[in-house]
Parts: C-alpha cells; structure tokens; sequence
C-alpha cells in the first residue's frame, strides 16, 4: 500500500507501508506528523498557515486523534459524499504525479 500526500503543485510524500502493517488511525497520525508535516515544510517554503485536507471515508482518517491534531494545526477537512462512487476529481491529477521520481525512487528493494 502506498500513502500519496499531494498540493497543486504535485507530490509532497509518497510512503509504502511496510508489507503486513496495518494502517491505524496511530499508524496514520503517526506518519501527519513525521512525514506530511515536515514535507509540507520542505518543499512548499513559502508561509503556510493552514491547509485543507481531502481524506476519503477511511476510519483512520475519521478518528478522533487525527482529527485534533489537524484542528490543532489550524488545518481543515473538507469533507467528501460520504457514498460516492467515484473517483475524486483531484486524484484524476495525482495519478500521474505519482509516477514522478519522488515516487519511483522510493520503491522498495525486491529482496
């Protein structure tokens, strides 16, 4: 499984959770703040105040951990249809950000 953080601007953090890892609403808060955080803060320098976040409907996206930790950074979910069907229309432009090198250079080793 691959976890894709993304702007306007194209990747921000693309992670690959370790094979047999289970994504929690921990896991997930967890990888906010150590990686999204920080690479907002790396690759988009200009001041940054807050942001508004899509998730979709995952329950560690809905937990309450998560959610206080963005209401603590001053960061805001928008919320999607809870039973749409379709593909988010932001994603129709992450798809083909996710095979920039950010990317490609992170696959992990076959070993």
């Amino acid at each position: 499984m691959v976890i894709v953080t993304n702007d306007v601007r194209g990747v921000i953090v693309c992670h690959f959770v370790p094979h047999g890892k289970t994504v929690t609403a921990q896991y997930y808060r967890d990888f906010l703040v150590q990686q999204v955080r920080r690479g907002v803060w790396a690759k988009r320098p200009d001041p940054v105040d807050s942001a508004i976040i899509l998730h979709d409907n995952a329950i560690p996206h809905k937990a309450a951990c998560v959610r206080q930790l963005l209401r603590r950074w001053g960061w805001e979910e928008f919320e999607p249809s809870p039973y749409s069907p379709d593909i988010y229309p932001c994603n129709f432009d992450l798809i083909p950000k996710t095979m920039e090198p950010i990317c490609l250079n992170k696959l992990p080793s076959k070993s």
